[in-house]
Formats: C-alpha cells, sequence, structure tokens
C-alpha cells in the first residue's frame, strides 16, 4: 500500500476526511454512498462515518475489516438511489429516488478544499489523484 500511496499526490489526510464526515452528517441526509480503497478494485457500499465510529481517530472497522483512512482512494456518491424490489419470485420495476446532491455541492464548496468532481452520475471525491 504504501507503493501505492509513493506514487498518488495525496489530497486528504485524517483531518480533512473526519472534517468532510461532519460536514456531510451535518445535512442530515443520509447519502448512500460507494467507497474505493487503493488496493482494492471493487467499490463496497459505504455509510458516511460518524465520530463515533473511528477507532483511535484514525480507523474505521465497519466496511471490509479495520481500515484506515489514508486507504480510501475516492468515495463516491451517486445522484441516484436505486433500491431494487421483489415480490417472492417476481422481480419488480426498482425504486428510484434522487439524492440531495447540490446540497452536496454547496457543502462541499464552503470551508476547507475537498478535492471532487461531479459527473451526471454523481459526485466523486477524492483522497489521491495520479502524479
Amino acid at each position: 500500500m504504501n507503493k501505492e500511496i509513493a506514487e498518488r499526490t495525496g489530497f486528504m489526510n485524517n483531518t480533512k476526511w473526519k472534517y468532510l464526515f461532519n460536514k456531510i452528517n451535518a445535512l442530515d441526509y443520509g447519502f448512500k454512498a460507494l467507497v474505493k480503497f487503493l488496493i482494492d478494485e471493487k467499490l463496497r457500499s459505504f455509510s458516511i462515518p460518524k465520530e463515533t465510529d473511528f477507532i483511535n481517530g484514525k480507523y474505521l472497522e465497519q466496511y471490509c475489516g479495520t481500515c484506515e483512512l489514508k486507504e480510501i482512494e475516492y468515495i463516491f456518491i451517486p445522484s441516484q438511489r436505486i433500491y431494487e424490489r421483489n415480490n417472492r419470485t417476481e422481480i419488480l420495476e426498482p425504486r428510484i429516488e434522487n439524492q440531495e446532491i447540490d446540497k452536496l455541492k454547496k457543502c462541499l464548496d464552503t470551508g476547507k478544499i475537498i478535492e471532487y468532481e461531479e459527473t451526471e452520475k454523481g459526485i466523486f471525491i477524492y483522497g489521491y489523484g495520479k502524479k
């Protein structure tokens, strides 16, 4: 992992991640998100952690074992939540809800600089970029 970190530009540290999570939690919305870790190719479901979710201020335990904040490559918050629906063996049309992306962007644009990118699919909040 240290090799992977050395090959990238770091945008976030523990303090900035916790600052970001506190700002997003203050919106009191419950954004559905995905997280991508540096040494994992898989996107994983992710709930924005609260202050009480941290161990020793820099570890999270609820996502795939214990991980450090420095392991987060990016967090993706999609513009829509999609809920799969079934009725016994019948697959129903999914329920789709829009997430409050405009509120999130206003939140990200105030205070400390947070590196993010908006696409039509949602917002990517970057922990690292390529050098």
